[in-house]
């Protein structure tokens, strides 16, 4: 170091050299900190010093540094840290500091005796003693606050003060002070704040019998034992009953006050005594010898006598006796007489009552009595018949001494389902003697004849047939995707429905006209067919002049046509055809037809969206149809020389040709079709196929003109006589090849396949063993499947899987089926007559529909034959009547009584009207002016709004009073009793009788005997057969939320009906339909959006059904489903899988 060398050769000299760290500069002078935490220097007392190099090159030591020190308490940092005595022990600084301190709670610094010290700081930082404090002190008797409570002498020992002070004093009740011989005193203040005796005073003592008022209340020895006063009083007395006094044999006596104030005894009474036969009053009652053992005297005396009822006495056999008195003072018994006895078939008066061979009370010939006919069921012991299960005795009518015909029993019978023991032998609904087993709910098909087996007997009732019972019927039933084996294997009407690749009969299957379900239904010649948005197939129904309607799961409806030839405008249901050849749709929902004549002729025809029919072109060349966004085109058939078809558009009226199609002599135009992008395809006699482009060129596109059944490229292809045609979304050409008897496709690339079909025939199947007998239209899905109308049949081509597979849908079951059809008061078939605004509804044992028009003010009846007529009422009004001449306002719930009377809540007039089958009205319960808590009769019940109605298992009425926030029954006894609500407003669960139910209206009970109950609009409450009411789902407020309970939402709930555990819910305001199961949760299963849409319903995969406010709903016995929809006028019918 200090060399100028690199002696270690690391490349660094001296002082750069780390080794000489400790080497420097003689002379250098530099600042130094010696601990190791130099951040301390400048903190507290801690600072730098100083370091000199010295004359050896080292460093000198560092001067004037203060390091860090033990902190102390003397107003200095001494450990650096920047705090200053902070060590528990240093309480203050500087030494001498004082100030002023107090050990007592703070609120009592200042008050009474108390006051604050002064304390000083000592030399070791910590404070000296409090010096003058006065802190609180325990409160003693000498007018000061010790305890500096703001109060002197406060404690409970301190009575008084000063010491001597006096006072009045009276220990006794205070309502005492001042009666009788109580009076106050005086007392004084001792020297310890206690007061002395009270001197002086009287208080109340025990009454004693001195004439004072000891027990000061006012009164003068009224002791129980002060009886009297002064001693030796005297006073008449007698210890019997006072009714008895001077009566008979008794006397009063007289008695003498003791020195006591007690009254001595009675001498010379006479009182009661025990009643004797001795000609005398011995009880005093005024009677003598009452006892019925003195019923005579004297002994030896003798009268006519008589037990029978006096009434009887000398009236038919019966005639008095002759009796003596005894010794004991009784009669002896009664000799000769004649009494009534038990009536008889004798032509007697047995029983003396005037009447001969009568009941009691009844005339001639009314005498009856028990009888019974049976081999079993009832046994006779001592004349009466005791009998089991549902057997009972009837009765026998005397006539004219003889006992006539047994009536009114009920002996054994052959055993049924319906919870009773039909058949007498103890056991109910046993299997090995049950007879009438209902059929299936399903009859379609080969499921057709299918019957409940006697196992699914069960509490009465037949459940529904399940999948062993429809298999013991028809071996090859499935519920799951149906195989392409030419069966219905789940029987709702339609066979391979959706087998892919299969070829089925959709719709029709025998010549006729009848309406149903797939196979069920019957077309005859079927020729153009059309496809909706929705995926309805409409259809012109030639031989039987009809357009028919093909829903999604195969329900055909007719909507227009009376089945009779000919040329009539109108509305669609009276309208008539001559042949409907092709059917089309718009985009606003009118209908348009070419109705063909004999001669070739063809006359256009639509229907408008209100159902009214109108010819828009009569009688001219036959043509084709085809709708479109832009409207409405026609291709007419001309057959001639120059032949020549053309194409027009019909829009607004007005009819324009868009182009001209030049055909060889003698052929005419056969199928029309387009594409979504404006191209159209012609078909010809010709056995080719033409295109129209967007812009109306025609060119030939496919077919040679010669007959052939060649596949290949289009322009080599051959056909023969192509008809109906139509286009997939892929642009591929569907064409019903008829004379081929083959469906054809050709595809985009312009290649002609055959699809299916070979030789003429019928039978169903796969594509390869499909055949077909002249298709004439075909019609292609969005899902790619092809509908196909050949002869009495229309056939479905399923290509793939659909996207929705409907098994249920909703169709028009009484109204038009027109979505803008005018509301009416119409009879006729179901799809002619009109409704005005339909309320409730009931269906009877025969399948009858009852609809209250609440806005006509009428009862109408759908029968079994499809005809809607008017069976009650016809203006609004109240009065009984037969049929139309009755009057109702504005009734709604209806249901059928247990003996087939229909019972109508007539709501506006505030009464329960009965119609019988015949029409006739009768008023059965309401007018009166008793309240519900006095369980009036029928006659005099004041009812409020009655809203439902439905008939309990007893045979009771049960019915909403919406008025009166009320459910009621109408008892057998005719009585109306209280059956759920009239409690407080706050209490909306708990027992039946003790809830409240804001305007109820919609009921529906459970096959377990629970009811469902709507409540304020929104609410269903449930009541359970216990009588125990819970909430089911809903609240207060309007909403349309699915969820549990309280937490679902309902908007104006307008019906209500089970089917198993779900309790079906019309929701009107949401314009939806409901389930709710019995946990509460609430699932919307169809509707939602207000309008009038038939479709098809799969669950969680949406509709197009629409409702306008669904109302009343009912199950009918095979389990479907009927709908009032209530804004729309119609009856709606759900049709169940």
């Amino acid at each position: 170091c200090q060399d100028g060398l690199d002696n270690d050769c690391d490349g660094k000299t001296d002082l750069g050299d780390p080794e000489c760290k400790d080497i420097c500069n003689p002379g250098k002078v530099e600042p130094c900190f010696g601990n190791e935490d130099k951040t301390l220097q400048g903190i507290g007392i801690c600072k730098q010093g100083l370091r000199y190099c010295r004359e050896d090159a080292t460093w000198g030591a560092c001067e004037g540094q203060q390091l860090p020190q033990q902190e102390v308490c003397d107003g200095q940092d001494n450990d650096c840290n920047g705090k200053v005595d902070e060590l528990d022990e240093c309480k203050c600084w500087p030494p001498l500091k004082k100030e002023t301190c107090y050990s007592g709670d703070s609120a009592t610094k200042g008050k009474g005796e108390c006051q604050a010290g002064e304390r000083t700081c000592q030399s070791n930082g910590s404070w000296g003693a409090c010096i003058g404090e006065n802190p609180p002190q325990p409160e003693l008797c000498n007018g000061k606050d010790d305890d500096c409570n703001g109060q002197v002498d406060d404690d409970s020992k301190c009575q008084c003060w000063p010491p001597l002070k006096k006072e009045t004093c009276y220990s006794g009740d205070s309502a005492t002070k001042g009666e009788g011989v109580c009076q106050a005193g005086e007392r004084t203040c001792g020297g310890d704040g206690i007061w002395g005796a009270c001197v002086g005073e009287v208080t109340p003592q025990k009454e004693d019998c001195n004439g004072k008022d000891d027990d000061c209340n006012g009164k003068i020895d009224d002791d129980s034992k002060c009886q009297c006063w002064p001693p030796l009083t005297k006073e008449t007395c007698y210890g019997g009953p006072k009714e008895t006094q001077s009566k008979g044999q008794c006397r009063v006596g007289q008695r003498t006050c003791l020195s006591d104030g007690t009254w001595g005894s009675c001498e010379g009474e006479i009182i009661p005594q025990q009643e004797v036969c001795d000609g005398q009053d011995n009880d005093c009652n005024g009677k003598v010898d009452e006892l019925t053992e003195c019923e005579c005297w004297p002994p030896a005396r003798t009268e006519s006598c008589y037990t029978g009822p006096t009434s009887t006495q000398n009236i038919g056999i019966c005639a008095p006796g002759t009796r003596a008195c005894q010794a004991n003072g009784k009669w002896g018994i009664c000799l000769g007489q004649q009494t009534p006895q038990a009536e008889e078939c004798n032509l007697k008066d047995d029983d003396c009552d005037g009447q001969i061979d009568n009941k009691a009370g009844s005339s001639l010939n009314s005498l009856t009595r028990s009888c019974y006919s049976g081999q079993s069921g009832c046994t006779l012991k001592n004349g009466t018949y005791t009998c089991q299960g549902d057997c009972k005795a009837g009765t026998q009518q005397c006539t004219n001494g003889n006992w006539g015909t047994c009536i009114n029993e009920h002996i054994a019978q052959a055993e049924e389902c319906n919870g009773k023991d039909d058949d007498c032998d103890g056991v109910i609904d046993e299997d090995a003697d049950l007879i009438n087993a209902p059929l299936c709910l399903k009859q379609r098909g080969d499921c057709k004849g299918a019957k409940t087996p006697t196992r699914l007997c069960q509490n009465g009732r037949w459940l529904p047939c399940d999948g062993n019972a429809y298999k013991a019927h028809f071996s090859a039933y499935n519920t799951k995707d149906e195989s392409c084996d030419q069966k219905d294997n789940d029987c709702n009407g339609q066979v391979d429905e959706y087998a892919v690749n299969c070829i089925a009969a959709y719709a029709g299957a025998l010549a006729g006209a009848v309406d149903g379900k797939g196979i069920d239904a019957q077309l005859r010649g079927v020729r153009g067919i059309r496809l909706d948005g929705w995926g309805n197939l409409y259809v012109a129904d030639g031989e039987n002049q009809m357009i028919r309607k093909v829903d999604r799961c195969g329900n055909v409806q007719t909507i227009a046509g009376t089945g009779v030839a000919g040329q009539q405008d109108g509305y669609a249901t009276k309208m008539r055809f001559l042949s409907p050849h092709d059917v089309s749709l718009d985009n606003n929902g009118a209908l348009y037809v070419a109705d063909l004549a004999a001669d070739g002729t063809t006359t256009l025809r639509t229907l408008d969206t209100r159902g009214l029919g109108t010819t828009i072109i009569p009688n001219t060349a036959a043509f084709r149809l085809l709708s479109a966004a832009t409207g409405t085109y026609l291709l007419s058939r001309y057959k001639g020389s120059p032949n020549v078809a053309s194409f027009q558009s019909f829009f607004g009226g007005l009819l324009t040709r868009l182009a001209e199609l030049p055909l060889p002599s003698q052929h005419l135009v056969t199928g029309l079709a387009s594409t979504t992008n404006g191209v159209r395809y012609v078909s010809a006699d010709n056995h080719q196929i033409y295109q129209i482009t967007s812009s109306n060129v025609v060119n030939l596109f496919a077919g040679t003109g010669v007959v052939g059944a060649k596949d290949g490229a289009k322009s080599q292809a051959t056909f023969s006589t192509p008809n109906g045609m139509a286009t997939d979304t892929q642009g591929n050409l569907y064409v019903a090849d008829s004379g081929n008897h083959r469906i054809r496709m050709i595809d985009r690339s312009g290649n002609v396949t055959t699809l299916t079909g070979a030789a003429k025939g019928t039978q169903t199947g796969t594509l390869a063993q499909a055949r077909f007998d002249t298709p004439h239209s075909v019609q292609v899905d969005t899902d790619g499947n092809i509908y196909v109308s050949t002869g009495d049949v229309i056939r479905k081509i399923l290509r793939k899987k659909p996207t929705i597979m409907p098994r249920e849908c909703i169709v028009t079951w009484v109204g038009s089926q027109f979505k803008d059809a005018p509301k009416g008061n119409t009879d006729g078939s179901q799809y002619e007559a009109s409704l005005v605004r339909p309320g409730g509804m009931a269906i009877d044992t025969l399948g009858q529909i009852y609809i209250a028009d609440t806005g006509s003010h009428r009862i109408r009846k759908l029968d079994r034959a499809g005809r809607v007529t008017t069976l009650a009422g016809q203006r609004l009004g109240y009065r009984d009547a037969m049929g139309t001449a009755a009057q109702f306002y504005a009734p709604e719930g209806l249901t059928i009584g247990p003996g087939g009377d229909l019972y109508v809540a007539d709501t506006a007039n505030h009464f329960i009207r009965r119609v019988t089958p015949s029409g006739q009205v009768t008023t059965y319960a309401g007018g009166g002016t008793a309240a519900p808590s006095t369980t009036p009769s029928t006659q005099n019940a004041m009812l409020k709004s009655p809203k439902e109605l439905l008939f309990l298992p007893d045979g009771t009425l049960l019915f909403s009073d919406m008025g009166h926030h009320m459910l009621r029954r109408v008892l057998q006894s005719g009585k109306i009793e209280v059956y759920a609500g009239g409690g407080p407003t706050n209490k909306t669960t708990g027992a039946r009788t003790q809830i409240h139910l804001a305007s109820p209206t919609w009921m529906a009970r459970h096959q377990d005997g629970s009811l469902a109950v709507v409540s304020a609009k929104h609410s269903i409450y449930l009541i359970a057969p216990s009588g125990q009411v819970t909430l089911l789902a809903g609240g207060t407020q309007a909403g349309s939320t699915d969820g549990v309970g309280a937490a679902a939402r309902f908007s104006s709930i307008a019906g209500v009906a089970w089917r198993g555990d779900i309790l079906w819910v019309s929701d009107a305001g949401n314009h939806s339909l409901r389930q709710v199961d019995k946990q509460g949760n609430v699932t919307t299963v169809a509707g939602g959006t207000k309008g009038y849409v038939d479709g098809y319903v799969v669950p969680r995969m949406g509709s197009p059904v629409r409702f306008s406010a669904p109302g009343t709903l009912r199950f009918d016995q095979h389990g479907q489903l009927f709908i009032i929809d209530t804004d729309n006028a119609r009856l709606r019918k759900w049709v169940m899988h």
